[in-house]
């Protein structure tokens, strides 16, 4: 069967290099590629489909210059005149992008979340909060399901020449933006083919394409290089919380990047049930699922938060097999950094995961 298998995935690694199966967004124009691979089991097959963003990922395929015109994550056309000498960015992962490019000395404005509990890259982050400081960097608050919107002029007054946001639709601040001609970038990503396409794309805005590209072709690399040992591994159910109070309990959901990573390193998400990505979800159902591996992410929250109750403290969680066998694992601020934030430190945070799911394989 293992034999079957590399077999299979080479016969995908050659779709997706020489064939139909190259292009973008390949998970959503061919759904279900790995069960359609005959002699799969299910469960390598939902790796197979972890894995085909990424696979079918060329930095040729992703078109745009400047000057000249960018799609964004949205689907919109956004024209660009000139590279920019001050860019304003909303978005955590492409900071970080602009930082491994050497091109974080245009940061004018960024999203307060440096302040507080972003903790990767250490070297940015002192970067950042030393300028905001010196009155180099202005922060601003993006929390719509709070009501906090960045004030639109006082970005202005900045006199960016872009702004990078991050949403699944255009906040409100960026529609007025754009309305006085300044062009936004809205990224949202939905797949690892995603996250790699967006290293590309703010290369090409800062006039780094090449160098972009060899930091998407190196991740892309690194999750290959996984997905090719966890294909053949066993796939222990997993529980991914990302918020636990007296309201509810949330995990990742089947539309997220954290989920085909989860996926990617050898793990069976058992939060896929809900579809879109941060759901809610019932505890009972987790409970009578019960997950052989429980991971906490909710560290930058502090111990006093109410989700830092852990599962076997919980009313009726005692019972479930990852705490019985002592598989709660609570992921540190860097460890959640580099998982959920959909940039370059997310191939170490598939590695991660992977450490918790088969450490076998680092043995």
């Amino acid at each position: 069967m293992k034999r079957l298998t590399m077999i299979l995935l080479v016969i995908v690694l050659a779709l997706a290099t020489a064939t139909g199966y190259l292009g973008y967004r390949l998970s959503e124009q061919q759904p279900g590629l790995g069960e359609s691979l005959f002699g799969t089991t299910p469960a390598q097959a939902k790796v197979i489909d972890a894995m085909a963003p990424v696979l079918s990922f060329t930095p040729e395929a992703v078109l745009g210059e400047v000057p000249g015109t960018i799609n964004d994550d949205l689907g919109r056309k956004v024209y660009i005149e000139n590279i920019p000498t001050k860019i304003v960015c909303m978005n955590p992962a492409a900071a970080e992008v602009l930082f491994l490019l050497g091109e974080d000395e245009r940061l004018v404005g960024v999203s307060d979340a440096w302040l507080y509990w972003i903790k990767t890259p250490e070297e940015l982050v002192t970067k950042i909060k030393n300028k905001v400081e010196d009155g180099q960097i202005k922060t601003f608050s993006h929390y719509p399901q709070f009501g906090i919107s960045p004030d639109p002029e006082a970005i202005l007054a900045l006199e960016p020449g872009i702004v990078f946001s991050f949403g699944y639709t255009l906040p409100e601040y960026a529609k007025a933006l754009e309305a006085t001609g300044v062009p936004v970038i809205a990224f949202a990503a939905d797949t690892l083919g995603d996250v790699l396409r967006n290293v590309v794309l703010i290369g090409k805005v800062v006039g780094k394409e090449d160098e972009a590209a060899e930091i998407a072709k190196e991740m892309r690399e690194r999750m290959l290089a996984i997905g090719t040992k966890t294909i053949v591994s066993t796939k222990p159910s997993i529980f991914y919380e990302v918020w636990y109070d007296e309201s509810g309990l949330w995990t990742a959901g089947s539309d997220s990047f954290i989920s085909s990573l989860i996926c990617l390193a050898g793990g069976e998400d058992i939060g896929t049930v809900v579809p879109s990505a941060n759901p809610k979800i019932d505890p009972e159902y987790v409970i009578g699922s019960d997950p052989e591996i429980f991971i906490l992410a909710d560290a930058p929250l502090g111990a006093e938060a109410p989700q830092a109750i852990l599962p076997a403290e919980r009313s009726g969680w005692g019972n479930l097999t990852a705490v019985k066998e002592g598989k709660v694992y609570r992921l540190t601020e860097e460890e959640i950094d580099r998982i959920s934030r959909p940039g370059p430190g997310l191939a170490d945070g598939l590695e991660t995961l992977v450490k918790i799911i088969h450490p076998e394989l680092f043995e």
